[in-house]
Parts: C-alpha cells; sequence; structure tokens
C-alpha cells in the first residue's frame, strides 16, 4: 500500500482529527488493514514506535510501523518468539531442558547440521549468558545465546 493509502485509513479512524491515534485506534486500523493483533502487540508497537513517548501514534510513526510490519518480523521479534516457544513451563525463564530442546529442533530443521550439545556444555552457555546468576536465561539473556550460536 503507498504512502495515500496509509494516509486514508489513518485519517479514517482518526475521528478527532488530532493527528495522532490511541492504542484502540491503532489497532482499530490494524484490522483495516486486514492485521489481526492482540491488545499486548498494539501495545508493543505503541512503545516501539511512539518517538515522543505521548502514548499516541501520529502519522509519520504509523508509517513507519507499516513499513516495519510489510517487511516481516525484527529479529528481536524472532528471538522473542523463540523464547516463547521453548520456555516449556511459561516461568519466563529457560533452563538446560528447555535449552535442548531447542538444540534439538535446530538440528532436526537444519538435517542433523547442528550438533545437540551435551549437559556439560549446556550447562556452561547458561552459565556464559547468565547476567544476574540465577542459573537459567531470561529473555535477554537467551537472546546472547541464540546470537552465540547463529541459529
Amino acid at each position: 500500500m503507498e504512502v495515500q493509502g496509509f494516509k486514508e485509513q489513518f485519517d479514517a479512524v482518526d475521528t478527532e482529527f488530532s493527528g495522532t491515534i490511541n492504542h484502540y485506534q491503532l489497532k482499530q486500523v490494524l484490522g483495516i488493514l486486514g492485521q489481526t493483533v492482540a491488545d499486548a502487540q498494539v501495545a508493543e508497537y505503541i512503545n516501539e514506535f511512539d518517538a515522543n513517548r505521548d502514548g499516541k501514534i501520529s502519522f509519520p510513526e504509523f508509517l513507519s510501523c507499516m513499513w516495519r510490519l510489510q517487511s516481516g518480523p525484527s529479529e528481536k521479534e524472532i528471538v522473542s518468539e523463540m523464547f516463547q516457544t521453548f520456555d516449556d513451563n511459561f516461568m519466563g525463564f529457560i533452563g538446560v531442558d528447555e535449552l535442548r530442546n531447542l538444540f534439538r529442533k535446530a538440528n532436526a530443521e537444519s538435517g542433523g547440521r547442528i550438533e545437540i550439545p551435551d549437559e556439560y556444555t549446556l550447562a556452561a552457555m547458561i552459565r556464559e549468558a547468565d547476567l544476574d546468576q540465577d542459573g537459567r536465561l531470561n529473555p535477554e539473556e537467551f537472546a546472547h545465546v541464540v546470537e552465540q550460536c547463529n541459529f
């Protein structure tokens, strides 16, 4: 969609003619554009693209969001989705067993080209990335492991 089309969609939900749209209006326009998103995702978009931190999205901020959505997920979003997928117990952390499952899946998807580390190596990987020294990986620490392994 071209800029003019985005402008028309933006203006359609900017019912107060303020030049900005709020959370609800962003969700509405994304729906019009065929993007079904949860409230949490809309909040993430506002957090990411609201450059002046006023809690609203201006048209230039909206364009940045639309261009990014059209180009696909960012590396950060992909790693976040990986974390959620492998956080088997939904505790917000990944331990040795969950990290092993990640390597098993990567191994299977690569046709066996990715080696599955042994228990000692997995524990060492966690120790190296575990900045808060709690013996498990939070999302930021997990991102470091993914970066090091080049998944």
